[in-house]
Parts: C-alpha cells; sequence; structure tokens
C-alpha cells in the first residue's frame, strides 16, 4: 500500500435534476443528497468508539498515544440512520458509521517525559482504507476524536494507514495484521525506565536531587531515533532548603548536552525541574551530571541511570 494514496478523494456534489417544462423522460429531484465513495459526512449527533464497538478491531500506536477506530453499518446506529437515509451513496457501496479516538493515557510512559516529550507537532494522518477507496479520517493536529459517516464499498473490509512523522504503519482490515516500521517498534514494546539520586554537592546545602529518565523511539525534539537507538528523556528535580533565587540546571548524560530543554511548571519554590532530550544512543546505562548555580554556590551531583524494561 503506497502512502500517496489520497489523491482519490473527491468534494461532495449535490445532484438535483431539474424538470425541464414538459419535456417527457425528464428525472424528478430525490431530494436525497448524493456523497462519493469516501467522502466523509459530519454527522449531526457524534459518537463514540464504544459506541459501536466496546473493542475496535482497527488501533495503532503512535508517539502521542493509541488510535482506536470502530465501525458499524449507518441503519444500525440509531443516531445516525435519518441522516444516511437522507444520503444517496454510489452504486456497489454502503454507508457505515466510523469513530476514532485518540487515547493519550494508552502508551504507560513513566512520569519523566511529559507532555513536551511527546508533543503531536510532527506530521500525521490516518486514512480509512477499503479497497480503492480511502477516506482521511483526520491530519495533523490529530483530533483526540470524531466520527462521520462514509460510503464504502465493503464494511468488513476496512482497514488503516497511519502516518506519523513519515514513518507509515498499515493496519488490516480487521485488524489482524499491522505492520510496523522498525522506528515505531518500540511504541509497543513498552518503554525503559530509570531512576536514580544524584548525591547533590556540596553537603552543607543539604540539597537534594533527583533525576528519572525514560527511553523513547520518538521525540518532538528529534523525530523517530535511529533504527536500534533511543532517545533518553531525563527529568531532574533538585531542592535546596533555604534558596530564594531562581535555579536553572545544566544536564548532561555521558557528557552529552541536550538537544532541547523544558522548564517545568510548577517547579520547588527553592529549586529546580525540568525535563532534557538527549541525542539518540543504544539502550544503556548513562551517567546523568547536574549543575546549578545557587546563592551559596555551585551545586554539582551525579548518578547512573540504569534502564528497566516494564
Amino acid at each position: 500500500m503506497g502512502t500517496g494514496v489520497h489523491g482519490g478523494r473527491v468534494a461532495a456534489t449535490v445532484a438535483l435534476v431539474l424538470a425541464a417544462g414538459a419535456c417527457s423522460g425528464a428525472e424528478e429531484p430525490t431530494g436525497e443528497t448524493r456523497v462519493d465513495a469516501g467522502e466523509l459526512v459530519t454527522l449531526d449527533r457524534p459518537v463514540a468508539v464504544e459506541d459501536l464497538d466496546p473493542e475496535p478491531a482497527l488501533t495503532a500506536r503512535v508517539p502521542s498515544g493509541e488510535l482506536r477506530v470502530a465501525s458499524r453499518a449507518a441503519d444500525e446506529v440509531a443516531g445516525a440512520r435519518q441522516q444516511a437515509a437522507d444520503l444517496e451513496a454510489p452504486d456497489g457501496t454502503e454507508l457505515v458509521v466510523v469513530a476514532w479516538e485518540l487515547d493519550l493515557t494508552a502508551l504507560d510512559v513513566p512520569g519523566a517525559a511529559g507532555p513536551a516529550a511527546l508533543g503531536a507537532d510532527a506530521d500525521a494522518e490516518v486514512v480509512l482504507t477499503a479497497g480503492d477507496v480511502d477516506a482521511v479520517l483526520a491530519s495533523d493536529p490529530l483530533p483526540l476524536q470524531g466520527s462521520a459517516l462514509v460510503a464504502v464499498p465493503d464494511p468488513a473490509a476496512l482497514g488503516l494507514e497511519v502516518t506519523f512523522d513519515g514513518v507509515v504503519q498499515t493496519v488490516s482490515p480487521g485488524g489482524a495484521q499491522r505492520e510496523v516500521p522498525p522506528q515505531a517498534a518500540g511504541l509497543y514494546e513498552g518503554f525503559a525506565f530509570g531512576r536514580t539520586s544524584l548525591d547533590c554537592r556540596p553537603a552543607k546545602l543539604a540539597a537534594t536531587c533527583v533525576a528519572e529518565a525514560a527511553w523513547l523511539p520518538w521525540t518532538d525534539a528529534g523525530g523517530w531515533a535511529p533504527v536500534g537507538q533511543v532517545w533518553p528523556v531525563v527529568r531532574v528535580v533538585g531542592s535546596v532548603p533555604g534558596e530564594t533565587g531562581t535555579l536553572t540546571a545544566t544536564v548532561t548524560l555521558d557528557g552529552a548536552a541536550p538537544l532541547r530543554s523544558y522548564e517545568e511548571d510548577g517547579a520547588p519554590v527553592d529549586g529546580f525541574a525540568g525535563v532534557h532530550v538527549l541525542p539518540a544512543v543504544r539502550l544503556g546505562s548513562a551517567r546523568v551530571d547536574v549543575r546549578a548555580e545557587t546563592e551559596a554556590g555551585s551545586l554539582v551531583g551525579t548518578g547512573v541511570l540504569v534502564p528497566a524494561l516494564p
């Protein structure tokens, strides 16, 4: 299945054939709105995935969550039956109701990453496939949910093509098979996580510093990691009792500086908190170092992060 499959999408046309005087054989207007195969028609009464099927057959994971898609024949959905009756689908097609949602909680990413490292800034597109008919359900930014009526040749042969930041996954009709490129395989394997104390010094400051990390296949700072590598996303939190100034920590991992750092809202009033995306590496233990300037002098700490798979 190719990725440029959307050229066949066409806009809806309204076919109202007007009677031409007393000309014999003139067609009477039907009052129905004609739709093309693969064209989405917004539902007057939106439905949710669980309204159609509590266990949707079509699922795929993207860095920001799990995409779930369910469908049902339009005449079986009470809230869509009358609206579907007002539509004229092309011969050889049937109207179905399709609903989709992006579950942001489905990927169990430890708190180390934070939403900044799992943003959905990348180009994304979700296409419902049905033989030689394609319907674009959603594109960037991916909405959290949606639903529509669509005319398809075979409601039992619906599949998915999901593109995220140039990587394309396909889900076969019924969800029996899923083709996942190597870059995205980690989305289905669980994310390694590690946590350590940084033993911040000098001791006279009585400071406490903790680092935690998740190793991810995609971040908004670097896109997809090279095959066989992951992005370490390190969160460092420190507290310096009595400190009144605003502290910013400098963090390195095995000596490498972050590609991007994010200051966290709600940092300790007497310390610092931030998330740092480090250069891609092969999964393994790494030394994290932190440095911050306080009113009482420089604060430094170090520790070793050991990744553990869930």
